[in-house]
């Protein structure tokens, strides 16, 4: 099982299929298995050299107890760490949730080992994490299946989504063949207001939102 190492932290990663790079980021409570079960992989690895990495607290990776260890810039470092353990220098990138926060960190503070973001279920706006917080209180109050169920209800995709798997791997498709990131010169001045946000904003805000890799309106869908 292969593992990149960031300050005494190991990740755990897999590497499937050839192409470009193209890191896949879970999102909160999920693990590499998820892109694997939903069949993100599977589509993906013919066109792609897929990078799948395990979030610190997630998975196979380490899981520090010390809440300072889970901040936006230690989380950015261990795809870097990951990238380097790979001998990758630059990568597309799709985060889903809080993948999708790492990744506006990637581009905060290691925007030279991105060549293209694509977003999906996230933005970064801050807002209050007093739901996440009474849902992680009644799971522990109701035991570890309770709190499986809730957190699945809250994140997992739904068969009524607005934005289906098809239509994310259409995306990353689309972001792979411009290897650029895919966002119109008058929204790139929206672009510098969320990057300059990124660091303060609750990742676990979950809204089915494709922020980059959609050309055709200004306000995300």
């Amino acid at each position: 099982m292969p593992y990149a190492h960031n300050g005494g932290v190991r990740i755990h990663y897999e590497a499937e299929g050839k192409g470009p790079a193209l890191v896949l980021q879970h999102g909160f409570t999920e693990s590499v298995v998820d892109w694997y079960e939903t069949g993100y992989v599977e589509a993906l690895k013919p066109d792609y050299r897929l990078i799948l990495i395990d979030a610190r607290g997630h998975g196979d990776s380490d899981k520090p107890h010390d809440p300072d260890a889970y901040v936006l810039n230690r989380r950015v470092a261990d795809i870097v760490a990951v990238l380097d353990a790979l001998g990758i220098a630059k990568v597309l990138y799709w985060g889903y949730s809080m993948g999708g926060w790492i990744g506006f960190g990637l581009a905060k503070y290691a925007k030279e080992r991105v060549r293209a973001l694509v977003i999906g279920g996230q933005h970064p706006y801050a807002r209050s994490m007093g739901a996440l917080r009474e849902m992680v209180q009644k799971g522990i109050a109701q035991g570890s299946g309770a709190f499986e169920l809730l957190v699945g209800s809250y994140c997992r995709p739904r068969s009524d989504d607005s934005l289906r798997r098809e239509d994310e791997i259409a995306a990353i498709r689309k972001l792979g063949r411009a290897g650029r990131r895919i966002i119109r010169p008058e929204y790139s001045g929206e672009f510098t207001k969320f990057l300059n946000a990124a660091s303060n904003f609750n990742w676990f805000a979950v809204q089915r939102r494709l922020v980059i890799a959609r050309t055709g309106s200004k306000r995300a869908t």
